[in-house]
């Protein structure tokens, strides 16, 4: 069955914004069924005639505001969810529109077609559920006053005892005896009852409990990593009643989670470790049912602890008896996994649905940062590489000449004359500029790759050829590990040889003298070829990680800055990524994942120009 359109009432005077919104609902996956109303009386009389499924309204509407339109919404006999728009944020609007019952508060600026689509359909839900939630309330309130009606009914039967008793002094010690039993059954069924509704409430606190946390969430849209993540641990041991809370992410071919953890009843007793605990997803441990199954798992006797989990919890566990593990899969991998331990009670499926939402409600907001973090690169290397390329053709024709005329001159120069020195050091470094001005020039340009199928193995063996004179200066060891049953792979051969080059000549610099640098080749789990090349350097700062791939950040004397930015630019030409890793002993670890044959295309990769 096809699923029915939504039905927007759009409250807007101003004509161009309700065409940028009207292109906006068009663009969203759900067909959206829009009508307009252009002022304030109009939206006052599409509100009450409650044949929409959502109403958006501005803020300002000439001579009333959307705050008023709010109230009436919320004053009128239909339970239609209200989201208000404005053109710009504050918090004083922000707190007003939610104490007038708004589902949802947008700024026009930062409207997306995904986030409005997003908030629209959140609000109707959400407004379903609330709606779903009174219905049961009434329902449990008649169950009470029905009770009570019984009660009464039950009172005046006691009565009707009493008189009886009074008449039949025969029989009074048979009926005292008979009334005292049947109040005791009494006083027993109505504290059953009153558990009941006991156990009922504390159900609908934890479901609007799950509600906001959704909704903080959300709004995290300012919030650094480490923030999100300790939000999400405290909202899992918090809303399961767990006693701990586990975290994990998974790396490129599922063999290791950054786990980070959470011991504690409450949030403010509920720390999180402060950098994660990287941990190999063997065949045993208490994730890896669900790792291996890939579904969610529910243990509620469980007498064992694996020693990963004792180290992760030191001092705490003794041994669990109840766990619930969730994992995160996107397309193929899985890409995370939630875990909670220690419930006072059996895990059920209602605690499965709040930590299945709650995670799929962070990887949502995690992959949102990534597309917007990725789009903002890619304009500021667009912007960035177009400078580049002005500037280089510049300098380059400058550099040609100084370079051109001084070594006419020293050619000339008898070599007893002292300018002949200085001479050599003017050549020497205008050609050192040439090169870096012919590294700008290579990453302001855009990537053509020209694909053939390859033998990685033997690529690499190429380029260690390449750097082994540098690595014998330096007494370095290149050993290599390659998968004996590597298919070929599609890639552009010269561009691939360019980033494994500059991958292992910083891993030579960077490994002390007589140290050794690693090679190994393999398939990952989701089919990726993956190149990792490992030194055994200093490493990199945790802090600086995120400015290597920045041009002209180098941390090595004599850098141009440009390696880096050119081997991350040829990678993801090939739709690959490029990962670092912190190796368990000294050094760090590049890693190349290339997509698997035929994902790779020949033409320029989006938005890549500079």
């Amino acid at each position: 069955m096809a699923t029915p359109a939504i039905k927007v009432l759009l409250i807007e005077d101003d004509e161009e914004d309700y065409i940028l919104l009207r292109t906006m609902l068009s663009a969203c996956p759900r067909e959206m069924v829009l009508d307009w109303a252009d002022s304030f009386d109009a939206g006052s009389l599409g509100i009450s005639s409650c044949r929409h499924d959502v109403v958006l309204v501005d803020y300002r509407l000439g001579k009333g505001n959307g705050i008023e339109l709010l109230y009436l919404a919320k004053n009128s006999d239909c339970d239609i969810p209200v989201i208000l728009l404005t053109g710009q944020g504050g918090y004083e609007i922000d707190v007003e529109a939610m104490k007038a019952g708004a589902a949802d508060y947008l700024v026009k600026e930062q409207l997306t077609p995904d986030l409005l689509d997003r908030s629209i359909r959140y609000s109707i839900e959400r407004k379903k559920s609330e709606i779903e939630l009174k219905r049961y309330k009434d329902h449990l309130e008649e169950l009470v006053n029905e009770r009570t009606a019984q009660l009464e009914k039950a009172k005046d039967r006691l009565e009707e005892i009493n008189q009886e008793l009074l008449r039949e002094n025969n029989y009074r010690v048979m009926a005292q005896e008979e009334l005292a039993a049947a109040h005791r059954e009494l006083e027993k069924k109505v504290a059953k009852r009153t558990e009941e509704l006991a156990r009922a409430n504390e159900a609908l606190n934890l479901e609007q409990s799950r509600l906001e946390a959704l909704w903080e969430l959300s709004q995290m849209n300012a919030a650094s990593r480490r923030q999100v993540y300790s939000f999400v641990l405290h909202q899992q041991v918090r809303l399961t009643g767990s006693r701990y809370g586990l975290l994990g992410f998974t790396n490129e071919d599922e063999t290791a989670l950054s786990v980070y953890t959470c011991a504690g009843r409450t949030a403010s007793s509920c720390p999180i470790l402060n950098r994660p605990v990287s941990i190999p997803m063997g065949e045993d441990g208490i994730w890896s049912d669900t790792i291996r199954n890939r579904e969610p798992v529910i243990v509620n006797h469980f007498t064992t602890v694996d020693e990963a989990a004792a180290d992760l919890f030191p001092n705490e566990i003794s041994g669990l008896h109840r766990k619930m593990s969730v994992p995160v899969i996107d397309g193929d991998r899985i890409v995370a996994v939630a875990l909670v331990a220690d419930k006072a009670g059996n895990y059920d499926q209602a605690d499965l649905r709040r930590l299945t939402l709650l995670m799929d409600g962070v990887w949502k907001l995690l992959q949102r940062e990534e597309a917007q973090k990725a789009l903002r690169e890619s304009e500021n290397l667009a912007s960035l590489g177009r400078a580049l390329s002005s500037v280089a053709h510049d300098l380059k024709t400058s550099l040609v000449a100084i370079g051109g005329f001084t070594r006419s001159v020293y050619k000339r120069i008898a070599q007893d004359i002292p300018y002949r020195e200085k001479l050599e050091i003017v050549m020497k470094e205008t050609g050192r500029m040439e090169n870096l001005i012919n590294e700008m020039l290579d990453f302001s340009k855009p990537l053509k790759l020209h694909l053939h199928e390859e033998d990685v193995n033997i690529l690499i063996d190429e380029c260690i050829q390449v750097i082994g004179s540098m690595a014998r200066e330096r007494e370095i060891r290149i050993q290599t590990q390659y998968a004996a049953d590597l298919p070929l792979v599609t890639i552009d051969s010269a561009r691939l040889k360019q980033v494994v080059i500059n991958l292992l000549s910083n891993a030579v610099h960077a490994s002390p003298q007589g140290g050794t640098v690693s090679v190994y080749t393999r398939i990952g789990r989701s089919g990726f070829l993956l190149v990792d090349v490992k030194d055994c350097g200093c490493g990199i700062p945790l802090e600086k990680r995120g400015e290597i791939f920045m041009p002209f950040v180098s941390f090595r004397k004599g850098g141009t800055g440009l390696g880096l930015p050119i081997v991350k630019k040829i990678v993801e030409a090939h739709h690959g990524r490029i990962q670092i890793f912190d190796n368990p002993e000294s050094g760090i670890t590049f890693r190349v994942a290339i997509p698997p044959r035929g994902q790779v295309r020949s033409d320029p990769a989006p938005g890549k120009a500079a």
